[in-house]
């Protein structure tokens, strides 16, 4: 394993020492932009990211103390790392400042996903909250037809129902689902 010479680092702590600084650049920059874009950063984040690093290594240098081999790289992993998480949050923040919300969610897929999953758990804590509410049948053929999306007259054959039973059923789960769900959500969901 190679390690970052105790000189260089020394070299750095030094006010005003140029060559080291362009050393340690040189040597550095295209690892960290590399971890970058592993990190799924775009290029030009990367590279401001990576300056980011770099600042920040110059103004905290004399915190860190070498306790072992590879003491270096692991403290600049770790800056790294919150400097990449401190640019995707702020990166988020000034979108949902200036972006149109569906936007968001569709360039950013953790954020998509985060959507995505607080519609289904809402959906799934309001439709637990109201199964008392009503027969199992009847709780059965809602679940069947609106959330299954299937076809209501096989679902009323299957249940012994005709077609009308059908929609009744769930029309009168669908009318409290919502009565549940409002107040929760800026706009309804069906």
């Amino acid at each position: 394993m190679f390690t970052t010479s105790e000189i260089l680092i020394e070299r750095l702590r030094l006010a005003g020492d140029d060559e080291a600084w362009r050393r340690f650049v040189d040597l550095y920059l295209p690892l960290i932009y590399r971890w970058n874009c592993e990190a799924g950063l775009q290029p030009a984040d990367a590279a401001d990211v990576a300056q980011e690093i770099f600042l920040w290594v110059s103004q905290n240098l004399n915190e860190f103390e070498r306790q072992h081999v590879g003491a270096f790289r692991s403290w600049l992993k770790t800056i790294a790392f919150y400097k990449i998480q401190s640019h995707r949050k702020h990166k988020v923040m000034r979108s949902l400042e200036t972006a149109d919300e569906n936007q968001i969610f569709e360039e950013d897929p953790l954020l998509k996903k985060w959507g995505d999953d607080h519609d289904q758990a809402l959906l799934d804590r309001a439709l637990e909250l109201i199964r008392p509410e009503f027969t199992p049948k009847t709780f059965e053929v809602f679940i069947a037809v609106f959330i299954n999306q299937e076809n209501p007259t096989d679902v009323a054959n299957r249940f012994g129902l005709n077609r009308q039973n059908v929609y009744v059923s769930r029309s009168r789960v669908l009318a409290r689902l919502r009565v549940v769900l409002k107040g929760y959500m800026e706009q309804e969901i069906f």
